[in-house]
C-alpha cells in the first residue's frame, strides 16, 4: 500500500498546462498572443499532460516592452519571481498550488524569431477552454537546432531515442522543409544528422 502511494505521489509531481490557463488569460489580457515553442510541445505530442520544468513562450503579437511594468506589478503583488532569459527578455516564475513553474517569455531579438509560417502552422490545443498555440515537435527540434545553445545536443539525442522507439512520431520531410525557412539551414541540417536524426 505504501508503495502504491509513493507511486502515485510521484506520478502527481509536476504541473498541466491547465494549472496556467489564468496566466495564460491574464497575459492575453494584456494584447499579447504567444505560442509554446520549448520541449513542452515535444512532450505534450507523445502524450505527455503532466510537466516539470519550464515553458517557453514566443510572443508573436503586441510588444513585451511596451507591458513589461504591467507585468512586473502583477508578479510582485502575486509573489512570483521575475528574473531575464539568455535572451534578455522577462522571465517569471509562478506558483501553481506547491509547484513553482518558470515561465520564460521570448520575442523577435536579434536574430531570434519565430517564423510567421511556423505561428500560422502551429496547432491550437483547447486548455480548459483557452485555446493555446503550440508548435510542432518538427516546429521546435528545428528551432532547437538552430539555437546552438549548449543543451542542443543533448536535447536533439533525447529526440532521436523518443523518435526511434516509436515514441515520438515526426516527418524527417517537415524538418528538411522546416529548415530551409532560414538562411542557416545548413547548419541545422548538420546538427540535426549530428544527433542522430537519418535525413
Amino acid at each position: 500500500m505504501f508503495l502504491v502511494v509513493l507511486f502515485l505521489g510521484v506520478l502527481l509531481l509536476g504541473f498541466r498546462l491547465e494549472d496556467l490557463v489564468s496566466v495564460f488569460r491574464w497575459l492575453s489580457s494584456l494584447g499579447l498572443g504567444f505560442v509554446v515553442i520549448g520541449d513542452t510541445c515535444v512532450y505534450y505530442s507523445i502524450g505527455r499532460r503532466v510537466f516539470e520544468g519550464d515553458v517557453d513562450l514566443f510572443v508573436f503579437e503586441g510588444s513585451l516592452l511596451a507591458v513589461e511594468g504591467d507585468i512586473v506589478s502583477h508578479a510582485d503583488e502575486s509573489g512570483w519571481d521575475v528574473g531575464s532569459t539568455w535572451l534578455g527578455t522577462l522571465s517569471l516564475v509562478v506558483r501553481v498550488g506547491s509547484e513553482e513553474v518558470p515561465l520564460d517569455l521570448y520575442e523577435a531579438v536579434h536574430d531570434f524569431y519565430v517564423p510567421w509560417e511556423f505561428i500560422e502552422g502551429s496547432r491550437v490545443i483547447d486548455v480548459s477552454g483557452f485555446h493555446l498555440k503550440m508548435l510542432s515537435p518538427e516546429q521546435h527540434i528545428v528551432l532547437k537546432a538552430r539555437s546552438g545553445s549548449e543543451d542542443v545536443e543533448e536535447k536533439l539525442h533525447g529526440y532521436v531515442d523518443l523518435y526511434e522507439s516509436g515514441s515520438l512520431r515526426i516527418s524527417l520531410q517537415e524538418l528538411r522543409r522546416l529548415s530551409s525557412l532560414f538562411e542557416d539551414q545548413r547548419a541545422i541540417i548538420s546538427r540535426l544528422k549530428k544527433a542522430g536524426f537519418p535525413l
